[in-house]
């Protein structure tokens, strides 16, 4: 029983400091000025508070056939490219998929897994929806043993969300 009681001692201690980073994160976001900033405070947050090898945002262009490369930190060899066609590798194909629905934002937006194509833990890809439409994606690689933990799989989703909400009051300002 001790041993069980230390363990759960130490997962309710990562959870409170998973809890506590997801608000401290979701204020920053939203008070950045400019997306390169919002898309860095993500990244880097990824990196540091949930543990990911990688982690990068790419946006949607106006045309909705390319997704850019906005920032990356940690390793660039399991990053997709700077640009990406839409459809195209993992990131593309979940773009592709949102962008068909005739209204992405009605759906319950749930982060998307797959094995990293390096075999180095788990490549995952949380939509950034926001104002009906999809502003673009973040892709992260979690070493495998933490995918399957809620809080490495829901807080990169509504850390994503955030993001989206502030990316794109940013694109609605004039000259956004």
């Amino acid at each position: 029983l001790s041993v069980l009681n230390q363990k759960l001692d130490l997962l309710s201690s990562e959870t409170n400091q998973g809890l506590i980073a997801l608000e401290t994160i979701a204020q920053q976001l939203s008070n950045q000025e400019t997306v390169e900033a919002i898309s860095q405070v993500l990244s880097e947050a990824m990196i540091r508070d949930f543990e990911c090898l990688q982690a990068s945002v790419h946006l949607v262009d106006e045309q909705q056939t390319m997704l850019v490369r906005v920032a990356q930190v940690g390793e660039s060899r399991e990053t997709p490219p700077e640009k990406l066609v839409v459809g195209d590798q993992f990131t593309g194909r979940i773009t592709a998929d949102l962008l068909a629905l005739p209204n992405p934002a009605a759906i319950d937006i749930e982060p998307v897994i797959e094995p990293s194509s390096l075999g180095r833990g788990i490549e995952m890809v949380c939509p950034l929806v926001a104002g009906q439409r999809v502003v673009g994606m973040l892709h992260t690689v979690l070493p495998e043993e933490l995918g399957r933990f809620y809080l490495y799989n829901r807080a990169p989703q509504t850390l994503a969300h955030h993001a989206a909400v502030a990316i794109h009051a940013l694109q609605m300002e004039p000259g956004g």
